[in-house]
C-alpha cells in the first residue's frame, strides 16, 4: 500500500490521525519499530476526543443464543416444571455472563443477547453458556460477531447484532458459529476453530465468513469468583426470585 493511499484512508475516517513511520513493511507489531507503533497508538487513545458527541454508537462483541426445540421441551415438562427450569437456567446464564464481564441485554424468549467489550470474553462465555445449557438438559445454538451497535433501551440494534443473530440461526444444535472478525481477534488465546466457511445470511448483502468453535482450552481457570455480592452470598432462592423479576415488564 502506498503512503498516498494510507493518507486517503486516514482522511476518510473522522477523528483519524495519519502517522508515517520508518520501515519497509506493514507488519505492525513485529520488528524493531513495534514499540514506536504501540507508543503512537497509546498516545492517540489517551488524547483523542470522541467523534460526534451526540452519537450513541458503541463497539462490542455480540453473543446471541437460542434454545433448540424449546416449545417441544415445554410441552414435555409441563408449564410449571418448564418455568422452574427456565428460572434456574436464567440464574446460571446471568452468572456466566457476569463472570465473563459481559452485559445481558435481554432475554429473547428462547435465548439471550449479551454484549462484551472483549472478543475473547465473548467466545469463552458462549462456550460456558453451552455447557450450562447441557447441565439443565437443554441444547442451544449460538452466534458471535463483533462491531458497532446502537443501544436502544433494553436492547441493541445494528448490523452487528443482525449478523450475530443470523449466525446463530445458521448454527446447528449445540454449535457456536464465530465470525471471521472475532476469530482473527482471538488468535493465540487458546481457542480451536473448524474450517471457516462463507454464509449467505438473510438480509445481509454479502457473504459472511465464520467458523465453528471446536475447543476453548483453559476457559474457566482465569475467571474471578463473582458469586459474592457485597460480601454476602445470594441464596439460590434469591437468585430465582431475581431471575423471575427480570422477566416481568417494568411498571
Amino acid at each position: 500500500m502506498s503512503v498516498e493511499a494510507a493518507k486517503d484512508i486516514a482522511a476518510s475516517i473522522p477523528g483519524a490521525k495519519f502517522v508515517e513511520l520508518d520501515g519497509a513493511d506493514h507488519a505492525p507489531f513485529i520488528g524493531a519499530g513495534a514499540q514506536h507503533i504501540v507508543a503512537r497508538i497509546r498516545e492517540f487513545v489517551r488524547t483523542s476526543h470522541s467523534v460526534g458527541a451526540t452519537s450513541t454508537n458503541r463497539f462490542g462483541a455480540i453473543v446471541m443464543t437460542d434454545i433448540i426445540e424449546s416449545t417441544r421441551a415445554a410441552s414435555e415438562f409441563g408449564d410449571a416444571r418448564w418455568a422452574d427450569m427456565l428460572a434456574r437456567h436464567d440464574v446460571q446464564v446471568h452468572d456466566d455472563i457476569d463472570r465473563h464481564h459481559g452485559e445481558c441485554v435481554k432475554f429473547t424468549g428462547d435465548g439471550y443477547l449479551a454484549i462484551f467489550e472483549s472478543c475473547e470474553n465473548a467466545v469463552r462465555c458462549a462456550a460456558s453458556l453451552r455447557r450450562t445449557a447441557a447441565e439443565f438438559g437443554l441444547t442451544i445454538r449460538c452466534g458471535v460477531h463483533a462491531g458497532g451497535y446502537e443501544p436502544a433501551g433494553h436492547d441493541a440494534i445494528g448490523l452487528t447484532v443482525i449478523i450475530a443473530s443470523r449466525l446463530m440461526a445458521a448454527a446447528a444444535a449445540s454449535k457456536i458459529l464465530v465470525s471471521d472478525a472475532v476469530v482473527n481477534s482471538v488468535a493465540g488465546a487458546g481457542f480451536r476453530f473448524g474450517a471457516d466457511s462463507s454464509f449467505e445470511l438473510k438480509g445481509i448483502g454479502y457473504l459472511v465468513r465464520a467458523a465453528e468453535l471446536v475447543a476453548d482450552s483453559g476457559a474457566e481457570r482465569w475467571l474471578p469468583d463473582l458469586s459474592q455480592d457485597d460480601g454476602q452470598r445470594l441464596t439460590r432462592f434469591d437468585k430465582i426470585i431475581t431471575a423471575a423479576a427480570r422477566r416481568l415488564p417494568a411498571r
